[in-house]
């Protein structure tokens, strides 16, 4: 295993050998305890309604498809946002994200746009 040996670089950035100065930052520990409560929030309640939403909105779906022969144009457009939701949630909780995700921030926009079938137009 090669290591390469880092070295303080302009400004207290840490360089290593053929990389760019890796930034360093303090979280501090009032900021921590807050994301570790909104953590705890997002994963043990949102989560697993959010699951349970997107789960329920899938096989509405399917049944409205096989029903219908087209899909519920409102259940893509809501189904959309909520992974929007889901999307910044996950960001949040891995640390890609500072800004705390709704219902403490706005509610996300979709994130593009769903395909939207023409009149008469089927899946397939």
């Amino acid at each position: 295993m090669n290591r390469q040996k880092a070295k303080k670089g302009e400004k207290g950035k840490k360089v290593t050998k053929d990389e760019e100065p890796i930034p360093e930052f303090k979280y501090p520990r009032r900021k921590t305890g807050i994301r570790i409560l909104a953590t705890l929030f997002f994963g043990i309640v949102v989560w697993p309604i959010l699951e349970t939403i997107i789960f329920v909105m899938v096989i509405f779906q399917i049944i409205h498809a096989l029903i219908a022969e087209k899909p519920n144009f409102w259940l893509i457009d809501f189904a959309n946002r909520a992974i929007a939701y889901l999307y910044r949630v996950m960001r949040y909780l891995t640390f890609n994200e500072d800004g705390v995700p709704f219902p403490f921030s706005r509610f996300p926009a979709e994130i593009e746009k769903p395909v939207q079938l023409k009149p008469g137009q089927r899946l397939g």
